[in-house]
């Protein structure tokens, strides 16, 4: 299952790979420092549901962190979505509001 993760990936993104192996690179070319599969991270002091940027030169792009659900993530799954759709749309608010 890793390695068609792997390849969907390539094909998605081939800048995964070094530039010299790109286009005839496989994912046995790509420099995977663990697999981890099936894992449930959890985070010290809870989820992480919050709005914030990554900054570029040119601009800077809004992103929603929803993560560290550990084992109960399926169950809390339906009111984290819904909190993140609110930051999603205040998020696209803010922009429009910019133009």
């Amino acid at each position: 299952m890793a390695s068609q993760i792997k390849e969907r990936c390539l094909a998605l993104c081939p800048e995964l790979l070094a530039p010299d192996k790109r286009g005839s690179g496989t994912i046995d070319d790509l420099d995977v420092v663990e697999d981890a599969v099936g894992l449930r991270p959890t985070r010290e002091g809870g989820i992480r549901l919050e709005l914030g940027a990554l900054e570029g030169e040119a601009r800077r792009v809004p992103v929603v962190h929803n993560y560290g659900h550990g084992g109960y993530g399926f169950q809390s799954s339906w009111g984290s979505a819904e909190a993140a759709v609110e930051l999603v749309e205040e998020a696209l608010s803010r922009r429009a509001a910019k133009l």
